[in-house]
């Protein structure tokens, strides 16, 4: 084949620059931008056209470049996020973004502000409905796209503005400090990432949900050119193959069998990524297919095959976790237990008039954070250095330091930006596979998975859970009894920490003198799961407030009456020995039912509905550990773990460090998170950053700040007054010292002036988790909706979330949470599940798999916060961030109820299943009239 075929000469206007190039006629756009010329700001996603991360302008049109041939721009112009500030003036509608906070992670930011370029240059005047036909072409998984709507909407205003002569529009939001690298597309992404000698891994995976490994075959993937290394089970002899927080059971690859369809077999690293995926299919495996255990009740069977043979504790227990008790040990496929009580279940049972008793069902979830599970690993020396997306890097080093019997002081693990992470990057993942691949290799070896990859790498649990509820003839609730099931598919990951959740948090936030609540996670054949957002709370309270209002609705009783009689009041013991509620739970749902609109009249087939959640949050066991410097410069640099997901965490703790020091939060610099540099943090999850992580902030600022007033005191002569820091200085009355004096007073002309903070839950056996909580998250919603009877479609009228945060450090950043944790709500609500056909997923990727679009937003939604200063941590700061998510399905089935009388006790609530609930109970109607 000749090379004027194999390549194509073309000449494009880049960014307003033309440039001469030779692409390959397979070679796509995408990959040309970033790989070839370096443009990272290009993201890429899903890969199949549908996510928008990759927009980037063609003749000022938005097209995909994941899916675009680089040939197809041969004589045209094309422009990319980096082509649109001029040097460190912004471009207005970069401004309108930031200024509105329209970004969270910054992975799809580009893409979104790409797409409204084009918009706003056809249409300078866009309508709502314009806004949103363009923004259906691009998904944001965190913002819940109100903020982008905005950003849209003010771009528009400022390019008018600008037409006009005028510079500025006033703003009233105080913008997140990381907003204009985001918006340029600046931030490095381990994606982005490349390493001398880099080589391209992919994953051999299984096709079969359960099967023995007979004999593997990779000579001919060997021999082929290019290919460097193949990593078998037969290369991890030497090392200790299994990791987990808990229950260490998944290995690097498959050792034995095979234990879900998708299931790391085998993984190739090779030069290019195409010749890896070609090495793929030159590898043969030879199985012996076993029956394959897809459902709970059939893993939960008396003759049900066994998933694993053995359930042991390997290694440190992750901390928060009890051990594997003698109950789990009692069933085939089960790998954790949970149960805990109090009173007498039994006798308050029979003290009570009425009992009621339900099972609900939540499926399967996908995660789908745009950027994808990826690792990067390089040996060097002895040392294993790994860039990973990772929300527990402490975690992952220390997972990695056991498994290949390394000090752990020789395992480094560098997180730089993360595109979006709702659990599914906690503990380890990849991080494993790509350092035993490198080792074999002998090179730094780079693993990114497919979006469909992702999708069978962890997933969101289902559950089945039972409620049995006795009430007095009054309206008190007496007792309750429960009974979850969890399917944690086909390893442990974080399965029995979401059961131990969910078994503790099932009763809700109740008075309920008799409680007994045990909780199950159970293996299927399924893809592991783990942790999304809430860490099993969402689905207990779908299942715990729809059994409510089923309560209420029996016995002819208003459901917030009836709420209202029972929930918990400020100062009440969730269970023994556990921080007691620290807010008014009555207050909150008082509020949302009166903007819902709670008893006033209703169209016909529409319904209103309302929930509250309480969850415990920040974790139960938790050390944060933070460090701050100055130097003899006066430069401050903020040192944590927590990691930046699109949260705000950045600006957040920036901002209660500056509090403290007396400077503005964007003279802080925060150092990159390195675990050879960074003081320790257990992860970032639970919503624990602004509280339990700022805790450590406020106090390494503090010893800072008295180190510098000493030095300042010292210094000056002047040691009996009150001084203070304000705008770099160190003051006191008319005398004033520079930070950068007061740091070489007390440590010379290259010193470092050093402050250490921390925060470390007190462990207290007494405790049934083990420690108090640091807080409560807590979360009221109300929908009011309207049913089309002829297709079972439901859609949201108005939705309303309050969330109790104690101090918002970032108001604006803390509705933009509600509002993105509320949208993956509805997702979960209305239509996202992953399917299976026989154990074979059905729908892994965007194109068969749904996720919340801006037409999925209600016509009305409001976000509201409780200030009450009422939290643990900086300036009274509670955890927040999940808990928009938390009532969300659960407001709406109630609401179904209410609109046209049918009751679902699973989810999604899919047109189609409201439809048949709708005709067989008019067709029951018909029965008995």
């Amino acid at each position: 084949m000749s090379a004027s075929f194999q390549e194509k000469s073309i000449r494009f206007r880049l960014n307003g620059t033309w440039r001469d190039a030779s692409v390959e006629p397979h070679l796509l756009l995408a990959d040309f931008l970033r790989d070839r010329l370096g443009l990272k700001g290009t993201r890429k996603g899903c890969d199949v056209e549908i996510c928008g991360a990759c927009t980037v302008l063609v003749n000022g049109r938005p097209v995909s470049s994941c899916a675009t041939p680089a040939f197809e721009v041969d004589g045209k112009s094309v422009t990319t996020i980096e082509g649109l500030a001029q040097g460190d003036l912004l471009h207005p509608i970069q401004e309108a973004f930031w200024d509105e906070g329209g970004l969270e992670c910054g992975y799809c930011t580009p893409g979104m502000i790409l797409a409204t370029h084009a918009l706003l240059s056809e249409n300078p005047e866009p309508t709502d409905q314009d806004i949103k036909h363009c923004l259906s072409s691009n998904i944001c998984r965190c913002t819940g796209y109100v903020t982008i709507v905005a950003a849209m909407k003010r771009a528009a205003q400022l390019l008018k503005q600008n037409a006009a002569g005028i510079s500025s529009l006033p703003t009233s939001h105080e913008r997140r400090l990381d907003g204009a690298p985001k918006v340029r597309g600046e931030p490095i992404y381990t994606g982005d990432l490349v390493r001398p000698g880099m080589l391209y891994a992919k994953i051999l995976r299984s096709p079969l949900p359960h099967a023995v490994i007979k004999n593997i075959d990779v000579a001919a993937a060997e021999k082929l050119p290019g290919v460097v290394a193949v990593l078998t089970r037969d290369d991890l002899r030497d090392i200790n193959p299994y990791f987990g927080p808990l229950v260490k059971d998944q290995a690097v690859l498959a050792l034995d069998r095979v234990r879900y369809e998708g299931d790391p077999v085998a993984a190739v690293a090779a030069t290019r990524e195409e010749i890896a995926a070609e090495a793929l299919s030159l590898i043969h495996v030879a199985y012996e297919e076993l029956e394959p255990v897809l459902s709970i009740d059939e893993a939960l069977a008396g003759d049900a095959p066994k998933i694993h043979e053995a359930i042991s504790e390997h290694g440190e227990r992750f901390p928060g976790y009890p051990g594997v008790d003698e109950e789990a040990t009692k069933y085939r496929n089960v790998s954790f237990h949970f149960g805990w009580s109090k009173g007498d279940v039994a006798k308050g049972f029979a003290d009570s008039y009425r009992e009621f008793e339900h099972t609900f069902y939540f499926s399967k979830v996908a995660h789908c954070s745009l950027e994808p599970h990826l690792a990067l690993a390089e040996w060097r020396d002895g040392t294993l250095t790994v860039w990973s997306s990772t929300q527990h890097p402490f975690l992952v080093q220390q997972e990695l330091a056991e498994m290949f019997k390394l000090a752990k002081d020789n395992v480094r693990v560098i997180v730089p930006y993360v595109g979006g992470a709702y659990g599914n990057k906690n503990h380890t993942k990849l991080e494993p596979l790509a350092a035993a691949l490198a080792r074999k290799a002998n090179r730094p070896v780079f693993l990114s998975l497919t979006a469909e990859d992702t999708f069978r790498t962890v997933s969101k649990p289902a559950m089945r859970i039972h409620i049995k509820t006795g009430v007095s003839q009054d309206g008190f609730l007496v007792a309750r009894e429960s009974v979850v099931h969890v399917d944690s598919g086909a390893y442990s990951d974080a399965g029995p920490r979401v059961t131990q959740k969910a078994g503790y948090r099932v009763h809700g936030p109740y008075r309920i003198p008799h409680i007994k609540s045990d909780a199950y996670a159970v293996y299927t054949n399924t893809v592991p799961a783990g942790a999304f957002r809430g860490m099993g709370t969402p689905q207990v309270v779908w299942a715990y407030e729809s059994h409510m209002d089923m309560i209420a609705h029996e016995m002819g009783w208003d459901p917030v009456e009836f709420r209202l009689k029972n929930l918990m009041e400020k100062g009440d013991d969730f269970s023994p020995g556990d921080t007691p509620v620290d807010c008014d739970m009555k207050e909150g749902l008082r509020r949302v039912a009166q903007e819902i609109g709670w008893g006033k009249p209703l169209e016909p087939d529409s319904g209103i509905g309302v929930g509250c959640a309480l969850k415990d949050g920040g974790g139960n066991y938790k050390i944060s550990e933070a460090r701050v410097e100055i130097d003899s410069n006066g430069k401050v640099t903020l040192f944590t773990a927590t990691v930046e997901i699109g949260q705000g965490s950045n600006t957040a703790l920036r901002k209660i460090a500056a509090c403290e020091l007396g400077i503005a939060p964007d003279k802080i610099e925060l150092a990159s998170l390195d675990t050879a540099h960074t003081p320790l943090d257990f992860g970032t999850y639970a919503s624990s950053g602004t509280t339990v992580m700022g805790l450590a902030v406020q106090r390494a600022a503090q010893a800072a700040k008295a180190q510098m007033i000493d030095g300042a005191r010292s210094l000056t002569g002047v040691s009996d007054a009150v001084f203070e820091l304000k705008d770099g200085l160190v003051r006191v009355g008319e005398i004033a010292v520079s930070f950068q004096d007061a740091v070489r007073h007390l440590k010379g002309a290259s010193g470092l002036v050093i402050g250490h903070g921390r925060y470390e839950s007190v462990r207290d056996a007494n405790i049934i988790m083990g420690a108090k909580a640091p807080f409560w998250e807590v979360s009221w919603g109300a929908a009011k909706i309207k049913v089309d009877r002829d297709t079972g479609e439901i859609k949201i009228l108005k939705f309303v979330s309050i969330a109790d945060v104690g101090k918002a450090i970032n108001p604006q950043q803390c509705h933009s949470q509600e509002t993105g944790a509320m949208v993956q709500g509805i997702g979960q609500a209305f239509f996202e599940q992953t399917v299976y056909d026989n154990g074979i997923m059905v729908n892994p990727g965007l194109i068969n798999y749904r996720v919340p679009g801006v037409y999925d937003l209600p016509e009305e939604l409001v976000t509201i916060l409780f200030e009450n200063g009422n939290g643990p941590g900086p300036h009274g700061a509670k955890g927040m961030g999940e808990s928009g998510l938390l009532t969300v399905p659960s407001a709406i089935g109630n609401a179904l109820y209410n609109a046209v009388g049918v009751r679902l006790t699973e989810l999604p609530l899919t047109p189609e299943r409201v439809w048949r609930a709708i005709h067989q109970r008019g067709k029951e109607r018909r029965m008995k009239g």
